[in-house]
């Protein structure tokens, strides 16, 4: 078989496509940039020039306003497309939350600043007239908040005075003396929050414990605002003769807002 039939025509060796799948193709020559289209009128595959189409979506160039907290969804009418390493930004918290959205920190409660620091074992949020800030319970909200309290063991003999069972951490010093009949005891509390604030009104409260071998009666002599976090106190033992006994005081210092007098 010398001569092909069908789609392609010719010798093997020289053969021409006149039809694809049947369909007769025009042998007019194809100028550049022409398409093969099928013209059923005709019903033939002919050479002929495509008009464009219209354009693509181009990438977008403008950004989206920020996404935000209680936002609603939006369709949107851009024809513009997002390109694969595309972001959204949040928006920065503000109010009583600031910082990164992974890292946020109460910097209010409704309005109100939170003082910061660092809060002791059992201390709660209370106000003090323009700020929430970490002390010691009141014992049920009152105005009065017992700041500290522990005991004093004294050894008139031996001149020494220790803390024991203190709520913070006290720092205790012999003061003046009247051998055998008086002596002072400083101590320094630390650890108080915010001890020189609005809460600077002080009270004290003294409990001897008994000694039947040798009575005596304490009184405070001071209590003050050493910095932020120390107030200092100084009691006072007293006694016909104090002798070279153990004598035991409880303290209780507590703390409020002063009354304004004008």
């Amino acid at each position: 078989m010398s001569q092909l039939r069908g789609d392609a025509e010719g010798p093997i060796g020289a053969n021409t496509v006149v039809r694809i799948q049947g369909r007769p193709v025009a042998a007019a020559v194809p100028t550049d940039g022409q398409s093969l289209v099928f013209r059923s009128a005709a019903g033939e595959w002919r050479p002929e020039s495509i008009s464009p189409g219209p354009a693509g979506p181009l990438p977008g160039t403008t950004l989206p306003k920020d996404l935000g907290f209680d936002s609603h969804s939006e369709p949107g009418n851009s024809s513009g497309y997002a390109r694969a390493d595309h972001s959204h930004g949040l928006a920065a918290l503000a109010g009583d939350v600031s910082g990164a959205i992974g890292n946020v920190k109460i910097d209010r409660l409704q309005g109100v600043p939170v003082q910061a620091g660092q809060p002791a074992k059992g201390d709660v949020l209370t106000f003090d007239g323009q700020r929430w800030v970490p002390g010691r319970s009141a014992g049920g909200g009152g105005l009065i908040e017992v700041m500290t309290a522990g005991v004093v063991e004294i050894d008139v003999g031996k001149a020494t005075a220790v803390a024991l069972n203190a709520s913070h951490r006290w720092t205790t010093t012999i003061g003046a003396q009247v051998p055998g009949r008086q002596m002072a005891i400083n101590i320094v509390v630390s650890g108080i929050s915010d001890a020189n604030g609005p809460r600077k009104g002080f009270v004290g409260k003294l409990t001897p414990v008994l000694n039947p071998r040798a009575p005596a009666l304490t009184y405070l002599r001071e209590i003050k605002a050493l910095s932020a976090t120390q107030v200092r106190f100084i009691i006072v033992l007293f006694a016909q003769d104090l002798g070279k006994d153990l004598f035991q005081v409880h303290c209780e210092l507590s703390r409020f807002v002063p009354v304004s007098q004008e």
